[in-house]
């Protein structure tokens, strides 16, 4: 037995501890080793401290919403959680710097000295900082963490380095990125890029020969998603070096890919095909006129709105074709979380997103008539409709007309009845479920991009912007979410309505064409055949009008108090969203899925 005087630090090295770096584990690996490892063949109870420690800074969960407090709790359990940096004490903290120089494997090292110069322990903290991003810089060569949990930390020591000019690692990073894009494939390939532009300062030539590797790579590919991708980054390399031409090239061959699969799909879906016509009509018309002719593709111009507008009606079933057994509200917490639980991320999220159905306008109607019936008096008086800062917003007077064609007594009790499902979904199924879900599936902001990636609905010029919108409101950031939401919403029910030939702009007296705003579009009849009187009806009810919940009009005016921004109507809002894009994803996945199985293509 040694010493009562021995650190944790000393005791630790009697342990097992340097079992865990075998095979590059990432951190969520070195929480369980460490966890997992007891201190009976310790020589004190020091030993069994730092494990602790070492298994609570690995739990940490890196978000990168917030350069200085970039670190959660990895999961949460009602009003408990796991560890966080606010959780160390400056006990844990000396304990913490003792281990750090004794640590061999680079990621960890990196993460004990990022905690270090978070807190800022010691005299000198900058020297932590330093040290953090030596360690990181030490990964190399980094192939085995870019196929790994590790990946998605790459993005905060380039940062540190970045904010700190920490030149010399900065360069190694550099090279070593480069290296790694120049030899790779696949994902690897596309990843080291990001990171490698990430880090900037490219000179025209390194960025030209990036560009044209890209473009080689994407050729190359044969998973249609991962083709686009690279392509689509060639694009991105070849404008920042002014050359219009391969930049319009490879917007040429995206075009091709949608196309080519749109017409490989349509053999078994329509609907699937008309969404990855959606997708190339949105990048041809990225391309300017003079490059259309000059690669011969002016016809898509009349021939991609026509594929699209025979297709279109069988659209409405790939978005809402998702579909769960019913489930009674009244019980609805405890069924929602065992229909999530225990599955894989993609099964969780389709079963998450079929919880409750899409509500109704019929349905809504008939109830709200019934009601009316009920209560005859109430249908002979006025309403009056105020904002929720109390401002009056809309005045109705008995069997005056209403917004979308209806009555307004009947309109307004048909949104009533939305509010109150609304409630009642989210309170007993999206809130408890949602908890559920992140603790058993973390999901990254590139997570939510492959899906977004894969929806037709989604613009390609919009797709990161709507993944934010998705990864915000899955970390609860249902305010942030939002803001990014309700604009994109309204470009999304435009950008439809112009792929399928529709006008959605208007010419004043001055003749000033200006675009119509998301109220005027959802007036449209035509905007039921295309998204469907269920979806329509959640737009209007949600988004749209005076009477409800307004959110594009209290998003524009910037009328949202940070309560309003997590009320129960924006939550509904990010999960509508999460529906409503998630679905032809799924239902492109479960297409692939069949063709597999049946050795061809489904008829």
């Amino acid at each position: 037995m040694t010493s009562e005087k021995q650190s944790p630090a000393d005791a630790l090295l009697t342990t097992d501890w340097a079992a865990a770096f075998l095979d590059s584990p990432d951190f969520a690996k070195l929480w369980m080793h460490f966890r997992g490892l007891t201190p009976e063949g310790a020589e004190d109870q020091g030993a069994a401290r730092a494990l602790r420690l070492l298994s609570e800074v690995c739990s940490y969960w890196y978000s990168g919403d917030d350069i200085n407090d970039p670190y959660g709790p990895a999961m949460h359990m009602g009003d408990r959680r796991t560890a966080a940096p606010i959780d160390l004490s400056q006990a844990d903290l000396i304990i913490l710097f003792d281990i750090l120089p004794h640590v061999p494997y680079p990621p960890l090292a990196a993460r004990i000295a990022d905690v270090l110069w978070l807190k800022r322990y010691g005299p000198n903290p900058y020297e932590h900082a330093t040290e953090a991003v030596r360690h990181w810089s030490d990964l190399f060569p980094v192939e085995r963490s870019l196929k790994s949990g590790l990946l998605q930390n790459w993005p905060r020591f380039i940062d540190l380095a970045l904010r700190h000019n920490m030149r010399p690692a900065l360069s190694v990073m550099r090279k070593g990125l480069h290296s790694v894009f120049m030899n790779a494939s696949g994902k690897v390939a596309l990843d080291s890029l990001r990171l490698r532009l990430s880090l900037g300062s490219l000179e025209v030539e390194e960025r030209r020969a990036m560009a044209k590797r890209m473009q080689a790579l994407g050729s190359e590919e044969e998973s249609p998603v991962f083709k686009r991708q690279m392509i689509r980054m060639a694009v991105h390399l070849y404008e920042g070096v002014d050359d219009k031409d391969s930049a319009a090239e490879c917007r040429a061959a995206i075009v091709r890919s949608w196309v080519s699969e749109a017409e490989e799909r349509s053999k078994g879906s329509l609907a699937v095909a008309n969404s990855l016509y959606e997708s190339a009509l949105q990048d041809f018309r990225e391309m300017p006129r003079a490059q259309r002719l000059r690669l011969n593709l002016s016809a898509l111009e009349e021939e991609l709105p026509r594929r699209i507008s025979e297709s279109g009606q069988a659209a409405l079933d790939e978005m809402m074709v998702i579909t769960s057994d019913p489930i009674d509200i009244s019980d609805s917490m405890e069924m929602s979380r065992r229909a999530v639980g225990g599955k894989t991320a993609i099964e969780a999220l389709r079963a998450f997103v079929a919880l409750a159905a899409p509500m109704s306008p019929r349905e809504e109607e008939e109830t709200a008539r019934a009601i009316m019936v009920e209560s005859p008096f109430a249908s002979l008086f006025g309403e009056t409709h105020y904002s929720s800062q109390g401002r009056v917003v809309y005045k109705t007077n008995p069997g005056e007309a209403g917004p979308w064609g209806y009555e307004a007594a009947l309109w307004s009790g048909m949104v009533r009845q939305f509010d109150i499902k609304v409630r009642l979904i989210v309170q007993g199924v999206v809130m408890p479920t949602l908890e559920l879900l992140v603790n058993e599936h973390p999901l990254t902001l590139m997570d939510f991009h492959v899906i977004v990636e894969g929806s037709g609905i989604v613009p390609g010029d919009r797709k990161m912007t709507i993944a934010k919108a998705l990864y915000a409101g899955y970390n609860y950031d249902f305010l942030q979410a939002v803001y990014i939401e309700a604009p994109q919403i309204e470009h999304l029910v435009r950008n439809a309505m112009q792929a399928s030939g529709l006008r959605t702009t208007t010419i004043n007296g001055d003749g000033i064409e200006q675009e119509l705003g998301l109220s005027a579009l959802l007036q449209r009849e035509e905007v039921v055949r295309i998204f469907g009187e269920n979806l329509v009806f959640e737009l209007r009810a949600l988004f749209a009008g005076p009477v409800g919940p307004n959110l594009r009009n209290e998003v524009a005016h910037g009328l949202l108090s940070d309560a309003h921004g997590q009320s129960i109507h924006v939550v509904y809002a990010w999960w509508f969203l999460l529906r409503l894009v998630f679905s032809p994803y799924w239902n492109r996945l479960q297409k692939q899925e069949a063709e597999k199985d049946s050795g061809g293509t489904v008829n």
